[in-house]
């Protein structure tokens, strides 16, 4: 489990992060929803390792995050950037290789080959993989990276739980594809893996989250199951807009969004 605990941060005078408490558990989704500058990246980063907080501390199974080497936690922790820019002509195969790096003392070449291919599998890209990955659309490369983590975590070595933290993994996808992948993400969790994403739709969280944490300004509002979070009144007090709450086929909440924003 990795637990933030108390978590502030700030930049410039501002507090992007204000005592945050938060716990990410193995076998569940957990999805950040919130207005753009709500802290939801920072919290991500935080998680991650990428970005040391100003008061507070991050433990990974019971163990300070700063204690973990980092070929170690590279094997245990996968992180998708809301960008990632590869500088060198690569093909996709090469691009979802580099997720393997971890385990270049390890892996046999052949558990790589077969680590990739279940990766671009699970990402929906196999027909691309001798693609020119500068050629590719903005989906097509967010997918491609979306293997790389997959690969990167793929039979990890080292003990304890799998950790997989996406910054708003569906925000270049099409509609079909958002579900495939978020769907890929949810069978991962029910294998054991721990993930924390952040996304914008909240009715894409209410399907496939296990728990919600709200943030606004740094600060979290609301945490719980979709059921007990997207609430009316939770949206408006996050996003200030009006919302109905209507109930998918299967029970899960429908987030229909009023066209005003409530007045400030």
């Amino acid at each position: 489990m990795i637990t933030l605990d108390h978590i502030s941060v700030a930049r410039r005078g501002r507090a992007l992060l204000r005592e945050v408490m938060l716990s990410l558990v193995p076998g569940e989704v957990l999805a950040l929803l919130g207005p753009n500058g709500a802290g939801k990246s920072t919290l991500a980063r935080v998680a991650a390792g990428e970005l040391s907080p100003d008061s507070g501390s991050v433990w990974v199974d019971g163990k300070p995050l700063t204690s973990l080497p980092r070929v170690s936690l590279a094997r245990r922790r996968a992180v998708l950037a809301q960008s990632t820019h590869v500088a060198f002509p690569m093909s996709v195969a090469e691009v979802v290789e580099l997720g393997r790096s971890p385990y270049a003392s390890l892996a046999s070449r052949l558990e790589d080959e077969q680590a990739v291919e279940r990766a671009m599998l699970r990402a929906g890209v196999t027909a691309l993989r001798h693609r020119s990955y500068a050629t590719l659309s903005g989906g097509e490369q967010q997918r491609v990276q979306l293997a790389r983590v997959f690969a990167q975590l793929d039979g990890a070595s080292d003990p304890g739980t799998r950790y997989l933290i996406l910054d708003e993994p569906t925000s270049s996808l099409d509609l079909a594809h958002q579900h495939q992948i978020l769907a890929a993400v949810q069978a991962l969790a029910r294998n054991g893996f721990a993930v924390l994403t952040v996304l914008h739709d909240p009715n894409l969280a209410s399907r496939y989250a296990d728990r919600i944490a709200v943030l606004r300004d740094g600060v979290i509002t609301a945490l719980g199951t979709p059921a007990q979070v997207l609430r009316p009144a939770t949206i408006e007090h996050a996003f200030g807009i009006a919302a109905r709450i209507l109930a998918d086929a299967d029970g899960s909440p429908v987030v229909v969004a009023g066209s005003r924003p409530i007045p400030a």
